[in-house]
């Protein structure tokens, strides 16, 4: 009998499981369908997003589609509040209370590289040591500039920031530095808005866009959730990558979630934050 037992247990363990997956493939899917339909209202029309994270080879975006996101993202406080920040701890609830000390993958290193130029917000996102994708907002004095990049050779993803420092200065001073020259001859693609004009570098050509994809479910979800709503984590969720270790069961706020995804890139808050959102799409579409 005590067998027995244990094998049902175990089937219908199995069984949770099974509708859990289910259940969360399901919500993947319609917040992908959701990302879309929002590249589209951001007039994102080159552009592909395979999951909520970027963490895979079937998503693509050009450097001019990424600097439309980026645009659109500089007008959420929810957004330019957490890239002030340098580092941040997290509360997470559920059956492992804990705090997770959490830092900025902008390093002052980087920072002194784009000198004189202040970093304002920027999202990267890369592949493979040889693809990277990087948007921008940055500033010196009274000049405001906007930048997306895009490599896909290992000096230029090793180079990236010395490269957007004198794509900078190629602006302003119509001078073309070492970096900026091998970067132009490499197949990689910019995109820059600078005092109301628009220069660009085989701006049409795809790339993989990596954790840049965050940025848009970022700005998917708050169509959704406010800052004080929670998410849980669960077991679909957790992906391999940037970020701190989080488990299945493991509750956050949506705003410390924002502050992992924006901060150490984390690909399982990202996945959290989409899939809880297509669960929330799906909820109100059966509602109407």
């Amino acid at each position: 009998m005590k067998i027995s037992l244990q094998i049902v247990k175990n089937k219908m363990k199995h069984i949770f499981i099974c509708i859990a997956d289910f259940k969360g493939r399901r919500a993947n899917k319609k917040f992908t369908d959701y990302m879309q339909q929002k590249a589209k209202q951001f007039n994102m029309n080159n552009s592909f997003f395979a999951n909520a994270s970027g963490a895979t080879t079937h998503s693509y975006s050009t450097s001019s589609d990424l600097l439309r996101l980026l645009s659109f993202a500089c007008t959420k406080t929810e957004i330019t509040n957490i890239w002030n920040l340098s580092n941040s701890t997290l509360e997470v609830n559920g059956k492992n209370c804990r705090e997770v000390h959490i830092s900025s993958q902008l390093t002052q290193n980087n920072r002194n590289k784009l000198l004189p130029y202040q970093i304002d917000g920027l999202k990267s996102g890369s592949w493979n040591n040889s693809h990277k994708a990087l948007i921008m907002n940055c500033s010196s004095s009274f000049e405001d500039f906007m930048l997306s990049l895009m490599v896909n050779d290992t000096f230029c993803f090793n180079n990236i920031y010395s490269i957007s420092k004198e794509l900078c200065d190629y602006i302003k001073f119509q001078k073309i530095g070492s970096y900026l020259d091998q970067f132009l001859n490499s197949g990689g693609s910019f995109s820059v808005k600078y005092n109301g004009k628009y220069i660009s570098h085989n701006d049409s050509t795809k790339h993989l866009p990596a954790s840049t994809t965050k940025l848009l479910t970022v700005l998917c979800a708050l169509d959704y959730f406010s800052l004080t709503d929670k998410i849980t984590i669960h077991e679909i969720d957790i992906t391999s990558g940037s970020g701190s270790k989080f488990y299945n069961g493991d509750i956050l706020s949506v705003e410390e979630a924002l502050k992992g995804i924006l901060l150490e890139s984390s690909n399982t808050l990202a996945q959290a934050l989409g899939r809880a959102t297509g669960e929330k799409i799906i909820s109100l579409t059966k509602t109407l």
